[in-house]
């Protein structure tokens, strides 16, 4: 498998979207546009689309 390859089966495992159902016994807690799930040996954070800041012109704000 090239380099090519290894870096597509890490973008669809590791940074895949999870199931929409967590598994039975996970915990999720919403704060603010924060979403905790807690699995009973390890978490995870998820968020939505967080806010952009301004696009500064050529020579910053001023």
């Amino acid at each position: 498998m090239d380099a090519g390859g290894v870096l597509a089966r890490c973008d669809g495992q590791v940074r895949g979207r999870v199931d929409a159902y967590p598994p039975p016994g996970a915990v999720i807690e919403r704060d603010g546009p924060f979403v905790r799930t807690h699995y009973g040996t390890h978490g995870t954070v998820d968020h939505g689309p967080l806010p952009q800041p301004p696009v500064a012109g050529p020579y910053g704000s001023r």
